[in-house]
């Protein structure tokens, strides 16, 4: 189930409360334009951890071709 937490098309069906969108644009983000890297937990009864993992300085932006 962790392995699809990050893909956008997992979540609560309409009109039950979700998107699913929510964690895959964190995601997008945080790899994507900072760099980073998240790193997720979950076991039953104990919750799930996110942690986000963030280098100093963000990449620059590549050029528009």
């Amino acid at each position: 189930m962790l392995r699809g937490a990050l893909n956008c098309t997992l979540g609560m069906g309409a009109g039950q409360g979700g998107t699913g969108l929510g964690l895959h644009i964190v995601y997008s983000i945080v790899t994507n334009r900072l760099g980073g890297r998240l790193d997720l937990d979950s076991a039953p009864g104990s919750g799930t951890r996110i942690q986000i993992i963030l280098p100093r300085v963000a990449p620059l932006e590549q050029a528009a071709e």
